[in-house]
C-alpha cells in the first residue's frame, strides 16, 4: 500500500475510515492490504486480530514488543459530570419548581 498525501484529519475519523476500508470485502484492497491497514491503525477486524498481554515477561515470551504510547490513537473523551454539579442542578431545579407553586 502506498502512502498517498492528503489532508490531516482527527485520529478517530482516520480510524473510522480505516475500519470501514479494512472490513469491506468488496473494496479494491487485497486481503494483505486490508490486514496491513488494520495493523497500521491498530484495529481488530475480520482480517486482523488482537494480542492482549499484561507484563513485559509475556511480551518477551511471545517475541513481541509493546506499542509505543505516542503511536496509539488519541481519541478524546467527554468527562462525566461530577456528583456535586448534579446535586447543584437538582437543588436549583427543585427551588425553581417550589417558587412556581406559590
Amino acid at each position: 500500500m502506498e502512502n498517498v498525501p492528503g489532508t490531516k484529519v482527527w485520529d478517530h475519523l482516520a480510524r473510522l475510515w480505516a475500519a470501514s476500508a479494512a472490513e469491506t470485502s468488496n473494496s479494491p484492497l487485497t486481503d494483505a492490504d486490508r490486514s496491513e491497514l488494520a495493523a497500521r491503525y491498530q484495529l481488530v477486524t475480520l482480517v486482523s486480530g488482537a494480542v492482549v498481554l499484561e507484563t513485559q515477561q509475556q511480551y518477551a515470551e511471545h517475541g513481541l514488543t509493546p506499542v509505543d504510547g505516542s503511536a496509539t490513537p488519541n481519541i478524546p473523551n467527554v468527562p462525566e459530570p461530577s456528583t456535586s454539579l448534579l446535586v447543584m442542578l437538582a437543588t436549583a431545579a427543585a427551588l425553581m419548581r417550589r417558587k412556581r407553586e406559590v
